[in-house]
């Protein structure tokens, strides 16, 4: 029994003994608490204040995105706007370039149908002045040629006639130089 009370002694000075540590772990379990939430307070007051900070930015990031996609829409629909009125008057310039060419070329098909008229008629005056030059030419050349043939005519006429009379001549100065020398 003595063994009994040995180990009922020991248990109970191990419970005393774990008593102890038991209250020393849990002293430093709570100053370790006490001294965690003393390290943790600042850091998860910085969190939150982080949090409010970012909470912030986002507020202020939509706030600025919403006031940018207005303003970009905005400057869009002005853009949009200047487009058409400049298409427009894109549209009434080329619809007016259009039709002062159309005038334009209008006026110049008139003219030259104008001048067209007036050249076909210079060129049937031309025309006529040209066969009547012909015509008369034709009858000059005729003309010469034939004076000219007329020319020749008498010319060979004329020598026909002269070498006749002077071989009717040099008969006679035969004769004559014969009468002369017989004399």
């Amino acid at each position: 029994m003595r063994s009994r009370k040995k180990i009922n002694q020991r248990a109970e000075e191990n419970n005393v003994e774990m008593s102890k540590l038991d209250e020393g772990i849990q002293t430093e379990r709570a100053g370790s608490l006490k001294h965690a939430e003393q390290e943790t307070g600042p850091i998860r007051e910085k969190l939150r204040e982080h949090r409010e900070l970012l909470e912030k930015q986002v507020e202020e990031r939509s706030k600025h995105h919403s006031e940018f996609t207005s303003t970009l829409n905005e400057s869009f629909r002005r853009i949009r706007q200047k487009l058409q009125k400049e298409s427009a008057a894109q549209n009434a310039q080329c619809m007016t370039s259009k039709s002062q060419a159309e005038e334009r070329f209008n006026d110049l098909k008139t003219k030259q149908k104008k001048q067209e008229s007036v050249i076909q008629a210079r060129l049937v005056d031309i025309k006529q002045r040209l066969a009547h030059e012909n015509q008369e030419r034709s009858k000059a050349l005729h003309s010469i040629i034939s004076n000219m043939s007329q020319f020749m005519d008498e010319f060979t006429k004329s020598t026909d006639t002269s070498f006749v009379k002077q071989q009717e001549t040099q008969e006679l100065l035969r004769t004559s130089m014969r009468n002369i020398q017989v004399e």
